[in-house]
């Protein structure tokens, strides 16, 4: 086992009610304050409450109108033809996206072909903050780049420095802002 560097699209998160309620009385500027410290879209989000979560999730005409256009540019720049790495993968993918997949289809097929550059990853913790006070999300997101092994101590602000940097390069597109670094 190892650690693991890996670039994703927020698909969703959830955070406690509780850390909501610390933020503010006014429930809507406490969840745009999360939302806009997790990703950097949060337009591309709904909220909702679930048990004793908020959960936000990435809106469908994202996933259906927008996705494949966006792994069009951002497969280019990761997996360049000339490295030959993940060409094939990358090319599957998006060919199956322009098939305009219904959000079900989309997630099944996520679930069932799995590849290092395009599926399924979740249960990711998320430390962010906020007016000077730290909080926990779950993150679920959808993988787009996996690579390893990394050597990782302790480097928070590296990487929010790097995630931001991913999202400015993207930020063209609604689904820039929701580029993640994970590292575990």
């Amino acid at each position: 086992m190892g650690t693991y560097i890996r670039t994703g699209i927020i698909s969703a998160f959830s955070v406690s009610k509780q850390s909501v309620n610390e933020l503010s009385d006014d429930y809507g500027e406490a969840t745009m304050k999360i939302a806009r410290a997790l990703v950097g879209s949060p337009q591309c989000f709904d909220c909702r409450e679930n048990g004793g979560y908020y959960t936000w999730s990435l809106k469908p005409q994202y996933l259906q109108s927008e996705l494949a256009v966006f792994l069009e540019k951002y497969y280019l720049d990761c997996y360049p033809p000339e490295r030959g790495y993940c060409q094939s993968e990358s090319e599957k993918v998006i060919a199956y996206l322009y098939g305009n997949p219904s959000e079900t289809e989309l997630r099944e097929w996520l679930e069932d072909n799995w590849s290092d550059s395009f599926t399924i990853d979740g249960g990711v913790m998320a430390s962010f903050q906020i007016e000077n006070e730290r909080f926990f999300a779950d993150l679920s997101y959808i993988r787009l780049s996996y690579e390893g092994k990394v050597i990782f101590e302790q480097f928070e602000t590296h990487i929010e420095l790097f995630e931001r940097a991913l999202r400015k390069a993207y930020s063209d597109h609604p689904l820039g802002g929701c580029l993640a670094i994970v590292i575990d």
